[in-house]
């Protein structure tokens, strides 16, 4: 059985175009992160689906701290992350290797 290298993900969406970029505080920290980025009515899955939360979804290794009411901007906008980040579950997400906070617009 071949593990999936996960690494090769980020650059790849990075690249596409589909991230982000987050300037994030956590843990006393403020620096820029790429992260994947949905909000409320933006079109997912070819059109098939739609997201209903302002959400981000990120390499858990980059965010260890990530917490709830810390500060995320993006596009200008702040955010605060409204619980605890979690892992998404089923599928080879659970692994950890990703994770996923639900974001309050400021």
């Amino acid at each position: 059985m071949t593990t999936l290298d996960r690494s090769v993900f980020w650059p790849a969406f990075l690249s596409a175009g589909f991230l982000d970029t987050a300037t994030i505080t956590s843990g006393g920290i403020t620096d820029d992160y790429d992260v994947g980025f949905s909000r409320p009515d933006q079109p997912r899955f070819d059109g098939r689906g739609r997201s209903t939360e302002y959400e981000i979804e990120y390499q858990a290794a980059d965010l260890p701290s990530l917490a709830e009411n810390d500060a995320v901007i993006i596009g200008g906008v702040t955010y605060r992350v409204r619980e605890d980040p979690f892992v998404p579950e089923g599928g080879n997400a659970a692994d950890g290797y990703f994770k996923r906070a639900l974001l309050t617009k400021v």
